[in-house]
């Protein structure tokens, strides 16, 4: 099932079950396989933001460092919100499949087990479209009705905004656009397909691919930016070596642009999009391939009409940001329902 949902809360106090709290500030939380990013709006406004190293230990680590940040935070918060990389229940409110955090993620309670230890409501959804509420309330995509969201890291996410509102769904995969097909001879990817958008525009892809190139000497530039190797080759090296000069690197950042705008125009043809927005580890590489998702939309116009690429408004802090104005549009309605209310 999806439900079409709106950031549309007020910023007044309400009554709920637990007492008054002002329904305008709540904590926003990003968790990463290497750190976990938090925010803290009020009335929309980011009031404060930060970030803790993700514990390494399992899941449970996990949630007590994040009720941890509540604690600190826990003057007049109304609710948290909480992102995660990967597949999450929307109903039950339970992770199902996050493979880059420690521990056993599967069918985790992790909302119902944060309310306990917090005694405050959460929502629960995943990092990518944590990601489009940001962009989409006050971000690049403020205003447009018809949006794909794009996330570029260690792999590849998304959403999709139709009519002003984000898709969700019981399960919340809506719009995983890392798993779009863009090569059919191209690599195996993970999910089992072959040549998904992942297998060439992630930045592991990336880096995989001149991972090669840099062992067999082929690019002098690389191999200096690595001190011969010493430094670990990561996508930020690679786009330095791509201003540079390097044609190797620019060729990878070249090929992840039009595999995005082959993707991204793919969904904007079914689904007559507006504008597809692009963020993650991986926007300050937008100069390297914005240009080519443009160039590719535009080869489509006949087609699609005028389709835009923007990059991302928001850093690093979109998730949190995201997370939190998430939970202000979930969490308000509750509130103000002072009638008893079980969770999955």
């Amino acid at each position: 099932m999806i439900a079409n949902v709106t950031a549309d809360v007020g910023a007044t106090p309400v009554q709920t079950t637990q007492g008054t709290y002002p329904a305008d500030r709540f904590l926003g939380v990003d968790i990463g396989g290497t750190s976990i990013k938090w925010s803290v709006l009020r009335g929309g406004v980011v009031e404060a933001s930060g970030s803790i190293d993700t514990p390494r230990i399992d899941q449970h680590a996990v949630l007590r460092a994040v009720a941890g940040l509540a604690r600190e935070q826990a003057q007049d918060l109304a609710g948290i919100g909480v992102a995660v990389p990967g597949t999450v229940d929307t109903v039950r409110r339970r992770s199902l499949l996050i493979p880059n955090l420690p521990g056993d993620w599967h069918d985790f309670a992790f909302a119902s087990e944060l309310e306990q230890l917090t005694g405050l409501r959460v929502a629960f959804l995943n990092d990518a479209r944590a990601f489009a509420w940001a962009e989409h309330t006050s971000g690049s995509a403020k205003g447009v009705p018809n949006v794909v969201f794009i996330t570029l890291g260690t792999g590849v996410g998304g959403a999709i905004a139709l009519d002003g509102r984000i898709l969700i769904g019981d399960l919340d995969s809506i719009g995983e656009m890392g798993h779009v097909p863009v090569d059919p001879r191209g690599e195996r990817c993970i999910c089992g397909g072959r040549g998904c958008l992942e297998t060439i525009a992630s930045g592991s892809a990336i880096v995989g691919r001149l991972a090669r190139t840099v062992a067999m000497a082929q690019s002098p530039i690389l191999r200096e930016l690595t001190q011969q190797g010493s430094v670990p080759l990561t996508a930020r090296l690679i786009a330095e070596a791509a201003r540079l000069g390097d044609a190797w690197a620019k060729d990878a950042y070249d090929r992840a642009g039009a595999a995005l705008g082959q993707a991204a125009g793919t969904i904007a043809l079914l689904l007559q999009l507006d504008v597809v927005v692009i963020g993650g580890g991986l926007a300050p590489a937008a100069d390297l391939y914005l240009p080519h998702v443009q160039e590719a939309l535009d080869s489509r116009t006949s087609l699609t009409g005028r389709i835009e690429a923007r990059s991302a408004h928001y850093g690093g802090e979109a998730g949190s940001i995201g997370a939190a104005t998430f939970a202000m549009q979930q969490l308000t309605p509750l509130m103000t329902d002072t009638s008893e209310r079980t969770y999955a």
